[in-house]
C-alpha cells in the first residue's frame, strides 16, 4: 500500500477510535465522594482526604502538559485526526455531541493510556506522559478542571 492510503487508513482508525472512547466513556460517573466537600482540610488538623490535594492542582499546571505532549494533534486547528482542540482553557470545558466535558473525555483517555497515542506515527515520534504529568492531569480532570484564578505564565 502506499504512503497517501496508509496515512489516510491511520487517521481514519485514529478518529474512529476517538468516537469509539468518546461514546464508551459518556456513560461513566466520573463523581467522586467528597468533591463538594471544602478542600481546606479536616477539622482534626490532618492533611485532608485526597481531593484536598487534587483540588489544588489548577489549569496552570495542567497547560503546560498540554502544550507539550497534546497540542501537536489537539492544536487550532486540529490535527492527525484529533476530534478536538486542547489550546485554552475554554477547550476542556466546552461539551462534545454526547453530551460530555472535554476534561471528562482527557481522564478517560489518560487513565486508560490511550493518549498520547502510541497508534500514530509521527515525526518526531510522540512522547508518552511521565508519571508526574499524568498524575498532574487526572488530578486536576477529578478536581472538576478548575479553570486560572489570575493568568497563567507562559509555558
Amino acid at each position: 500500500m502506499s504512503v497517501a492510503p496508509q496515512r489516510a487508513l491511520r487517521c481514519l482508525t485514529f478518529a474512529l477510535a476517538c468516537l469509539v472512547v468518546t461514546c464508551a466513556s459518556a456513560t461513566t460517573d466520573v463523581s467522586a465522594p467528597g468533591v463538594a466537600e471544602s478542600s481546606a482540610g479536616a477539622s482534626d488538623g490532618s492533611a485532608g482526604n485526597a481531593h484536598d490535594v487534587a483540588s489544588r492542582t489548577t489549569w496552570c499546571d495542567v497547560a503546560p502538559v498540554l502544550v507539550a505532549k497534546c497540542q501537536r494533534c489537539h492544536g487550532a486547528p486540529p490535527e492527525h485526526g484529533a476530534p478536538f482542540s486542547l489550546v485554552t482553557y475554554e477547550d476542556t470545558q466546552r461539551v462534545s455531541k454526547a453530551g460530555q466535558s472535554h476534561f471528562v473525555t482527557i481522564e478517560t483517555v489518560v487513565t486508560d493510556d490511550y493518549m498520547p497515542p502510541s497508534f500514530i506515527t509521527l515525526d518526531p515520534a510522540i512522547e508518552r506522559l511521565t508519571e508526574a504529568e499524568k498524575l498532574r492531569l487526572l488530578d486536576w480532570c477529578r478536581a472538576g478542571a478548575p479553570g486560572p484564578a489570575e493568568a497563567c505564565e507562559a509555558p
